[in-house]
């Protein structure tokens, strides 16, 4: 027999971002989007992806002058 896990609360505020997220997964979003959602459900915006994006760059930078 297998146990089932105990449901995760949801908070109320965040509901329609976690319907959102369920709804992508569950009928095949586009990769674009899927990769805009992260492991945690929370949805990332422009304004966050640049700034990710920036703070990599920076980090391979760093890492390839390490390397040399």
């Amino acid at each position: 027999m297998t146990s089932k896990s105990p449901r995760k609360k949801i908070d109320p505020a965040r509901y329609k971002d976690f319907e959102e997220v369920a709804a992508n997964f569950y009928e095949g979003a586009k990769v674009d989007h899927k990769n805009k959602v992260s492991y945690s459900g929370d949805i990332y915006h422009k304004k966050d992806i640049d700034s990710l994006w920036k703070h990599l760059e920076r980090y391979r930078t760093w890492v390839n002058e390490i390397l040399k």
